[in-house]
């Protein structure tokens, strides 16, 4: 996996290479307040944890810490009061769409939305102080688009 940078979306350049084994694929990166760069990253080889991984300007070295997880179409959100949240589908005990509590080394399960089968893919925006998550889901028996409206307790 390799890291670009465009200053006029046409032409690139190399930032970095991630250096991420186990067939890294579906990642979100974001911009953090501090000025550093966080990534969620999907693994499908070796166990297939997701990682984690943090990095200061100009964003060449990166530090890396696996999570427990399985994870799908993974997303994550920094909040106005500096925590941070993820979602993803969840493997264990069958497919699910999760909430969790997330950091540079942590991403910690707390709700499970009404989801199976094949879902995934949440969006996530803080809107009039609460989470707003879509996401999709085919629990109900054809695949549709929820939208879930959750309340953060610090």
């Amino acid at each position: 996996m390799k890291l670009f940078v465009s200053r006029d979306g046409l032409e690139y350049e190399q930032v970095t290479v991630l250096d991420i084994p186990g067939r890294p694929n579906e990642t979100t990166l974001r911009f953090l307040n501090s000025g550093e760069m966080m990534a969620l990253v999907r693994r499908e080889g070796g166990n297939k944890h997701g990682w984690i991984g943090v990095s200061k300007p100009p964003f060449k070295k990166w530090n890396w810490h696996e999570t427990q997880h399985r994870l799908g179409g993974p997303n994550f959100i920094q909040l106005p009061d500096g925590s941070f949240w993820a979602a993803s589908r969840s493997y264990q005990g069958g497919a699910r769409t999760v909430l969790a509590k997330f950091g540079p080394q942590t991403y910690e399960p707390v709700l499970s939305l009404p989801s199976g089968g094949d879902c995934s893919y949440p969006g996530m925006v803080w809107h009039e102080g609460l989470l707003w998550m879509s996401y999709y889901s085919s629990h109900e028996g054809k695949t549709c688009i929820y939208l879930a409206k959750i309340c953060i307790v610090p």
